[in-house]
């Protein structure tokens, strides 16, 4: 499977099935490092070491290096402990004002440079008209937090959850995860998933029914 984004940086392969053997495989790391190459972005590979131990060994003889190594957290359908409280979580439509919306989100990842330009909106608003979902929590009436949903057949990404700082400790990102997580399985979604190395969000994830899945890997071709 290929996601090319619109920032290459963002652009990756990840494996969909297994093959019968290291030839095939080897084939199509060859396959997929030709398509990267076709449209002038650097190679890379993400994926779950657990759940493809082979592909390390085969990457590193075609050349491609350990570039990111972060905890896996997995959620399967049912498992679910959905957050109680009164914070007010909705997706975010297109046509909404996303520079407010972007705005919410610099300020929740302590981004500095003032507001999102006209450029940024632009791809944030392609990017969910290619399916990324963005969802907005309130508490109180006020902004608190935003958060990002991307999926991909039955699984979901979460990512990129992040709450104002005056807003902290109010259950705005928890009741967002939560929020994101259960739209995704209320629409036939079977697993969601989150990587990340901060403490506190892995706390927050495992409270919610996510599991340790071991590390998401990353390699790409210098």
């Amino acid at each position: 499977m290929l996601l090319f984004a619109a920032e290459p940086s963002l652009s990756h392969a990840a494996p969909a099935r297994r093959m019968a053997d290291a030839d095939e495989l080897r084939a199509a790391i060859d396959g997929v490092t030709h398509a990267f190459r076709a449209r002038a972005v650097r190679p890379r590979f993400e994926f779950s070491l657990l759940a493809w131990p082979e592909l390390p060994p085969l990457l590193g003889r075609a050349g491609y290096l350990l570039d990111e190594q972060t905890p896996l957290l997995v959620l399967r359908a049912g498992a679910l402990r959905p957050a109680a409280g009164a914070v007010r979580v909705r997706w975010v439509r297109p046509d909404e004002d996303l520079t407010y919306i972007g705005s919410v989100m610099r300020q929740g990842l302590e981004l500095r440079g003032g507001p999102p330009g006209p450029d940024d909106v632009a791809e944030l608003r392609a990017h969910m008209g290619a399916g990324l979902r963005v969802a907005y929590a309130e508490v109180d009436g006020r902004p608190a937090a935003t958060g990002i949903s991307f999926p991909v057949g039955g699984a979901t990404e979460i990512s990129a959850v992040s709450t104002i700082p005056t807003q902290r400790r109010r259950g705005a990102a928890r009741a967002l995860t939560s929020f994101l997580a259960a739209e995704h399985f209320a629409g036939g979604g079977e697993v969601a998933w989150a990587a990340t190395d901060d403490p506190r969000a892995h706390g927050l994830l495992q409270a919610l029914g996510f599991d340790d899945a071991g590390p998401r890997v990353s390699f790409t071709l210098p």
